[in-house]
């Protein structure tokens, strides 16, 4: 994540060491603060105490707060916090919540702010409503449900349009939550377990929602049902299955998609990409193209492994459309969006599972091998 400081009290955006820094949590359990230029630190590390899974959120109203969640309970206490970046004071620190319906406490989600408000997803199946300030923070309220009895955790971020909030969880329920109420508007059921974040994109004034779920609850085998919905009602537009499995990998992991879709742009307009994983010998992660108005395939790119980190996109002065990603084997792969085409593919890493981020003609991604990378497109 990247975030500028801003100083409250000078009003202004403060160059905070070297003007930008990129902030990284990390599976050993430290907040890392980069210069930006020159890679180094930029200030002391923060130690939160338990390993971090998901992506970090800076406070939008730059007033200083960084939202992080535990996703392993190494220590305790376990759960979510908020660290102040401007002081690095401890803000908050939220343990298990007692009148949650499920008692894992994790938080591999990201918060986002709406109208005021900062909601967090949780593994203890409940969708928080928070009040905060810069030494504050507030519970306003939260919705807790059940399917058929359960109560399922929440790993996804939360996707917004407008006053509606789109929430997935580890059941395959995808609920739209009207964020006012905090009532649930609709519930469709996409048969399994789903970790990627739903991607929202308004079509003529209506939100179209994509996202997919993984082969788990399924069996040894199954799809990854990759759909597109109707954000106001939940009607299905289309259905895509992508047939996989499960694999023996030294652990029994997954197959589907892990990895949150990528929306076409410039000439890929029409598109939509996914990592989406087989986890079959010789086919064991595509990326693939589909029409966002039909649902078709239109291209799939094998990798050399499969892959669980989000693809990003840039464009280049002629609008043409390039998409970067990276695989579980440390690959790191540049893609012409319009036809699949592999541009070029080098292992610079162990384990790219984290997501890249995108600044001018800059990728900046983490590798589960104690590395940060940033790499030029040219």
């Amino acid at each position: 994540q990247l975030a500028t400081i801003r100083n409250k009290a000078a009003g202004y955006v403060k160059d905070s060491l070297k003007n930008r820094e990129v902030i990284v949590g990390s599976l050993c359990g430290k907040i890392y603060f980069i210069d930006y230029v020159s890679g180094k630190a930029s200030r002391k590390s923060y130690d939160v105490g338990n390993p971090i899974k998901g992506t970090m959120s800076f406070d939008p109203s730059y007033n200083g707060n960084l939202y992080v969640g535990h996703g392993v309970p190494a220590r305790q206490p376990f759960g979510a916090l908020i660290v102040n970046l401007f002081d690095h004071s401890r803000v908050s620190t939220f343990g298990r919540d007692a009148k949650a319906w499920r008692g894992w406490g994790a938080y591999d989600s990201s918060p986002i702010a709406v109208g005021g408000f900062m909601f967090r997803p949780g593994e203890n199946g409940t969708l928080y409503k928070l009040f905060t300030t810069d030494k504050k923070v507030e519970i306003h309220s939260t919705l807790r449900y059940k399917v058929n009895g359960a109560s399922p955790g929440m790993e996804a971020s939360m996707a917004v349009s407008r006053n509606y909030g789109y929430i997935s969880d580890n059941h395959g329920n995808i609920i739209a939550v009207n964020l006012n109420t905090m009532r649930p508007v609709w519930h469709y059921r996409n048969h399994d377990d789903t970790d990627a974040t739903i991607v929202v994109e308004e079509e003529n004034g209506i939100p179209m929602i994509y996202t997919g779920c993984e082969i788990d609850k399924q069996g040894e085998s199954g799809f990854c049902y990759f759909i597109k919905l109707n954000g106001l009602n939940g009607d299905v537009v289309w259905e895509q299955k992508i047939a996989g499995k499960k694999a023996e990998l030294g652990k029994t992991t997954e197959g589907g998609m892990f990895a949150s879709p990528l929306i076409g742009s410039g000439d890929c307009e029409g598109l939509i990409f996914s990592n989406i994983s087989p986890m079959e010998p010789g086919n064991w992660g595509n990326f693939i193209a589909f029409d966002k108005a039909t649902g078709e395939v239109k291209y799939r790119t094998p990798l050399k492994f499969y892959s669980w980190s989000s693809p990003v996109g840039l464009i280049n002065e002629k609008e043409e459309m390039f998409i970067v990603t990276g695989d579980t084997y440390g690959n790191v792969y540049v893609i012409r969006g319009r036809d699949g085409k592999i541009l070029t593919t080098r292992q610079i890493g162990n384990n790219f599972e984290s997501s890249p981020i995108v600044i001018d003609n800059k990728i900046i991604v983490g590798s589960r091998g104690n590395e940060i990378f940033k790499l030029s497109i040219e």
